[in-house]
């Protein structure tokens, strides 16, 4: 997946080490997230099953959730910053062009009839 971006960014080396350790810490928070939004699925499933709702068990989940989505939003702000120091002005722009756009645009499926609404019924 990063051999591609590697290449129309013209990184070097010491660019894409920088790149791919901040995917891989981006990664690893990505995992504890799941861990702890599966907590607060289980306590709302928990929550759901009860005679009654526990308000204590969905403001439980809710506050797993709120922690979940704060690993994510540290790590994700982490490695834009890595990256971004990583790049120079040139590339910066193409990788914010790319961001602007999105992944359809530029992802296996871009250009797919069947998965981005062109061709065949799109």
């Amino acid at each position: 997946m990063l051999r591609g971006l590697f290449t129309r960014l013209d990184t070097s080396p010491g660019q894409e080490k920088v790149i791919l350790a901040a995917v891989e810490d981006l990664m690893t928070a990505g995992r504890e997230a799941r861990k702890e939004a599966r907590s607060a699925h289980e306590a709302l499933a928990a929550a759901m099953r009860a005679e009654s709702i526990d308000s204590g068990a969905t403001a439980g989940a809710r506050t797993r959730l709120q922690a979940a989505f704060d690993v994510m939003a540290v790590a994700g702000e982490r490695a834009i910053v890595s990256i971004h120091d990583a790049l120079d002005s040139q590339q910066r722009r193409v990788l914010a062009d790319l961001i602007e756009s999105g992944p359809m645009h530029h992802g296996p499926w871009a250009g797919h009839p069947y998965r981005c609404g062109h061709g065949i019924g799109g």
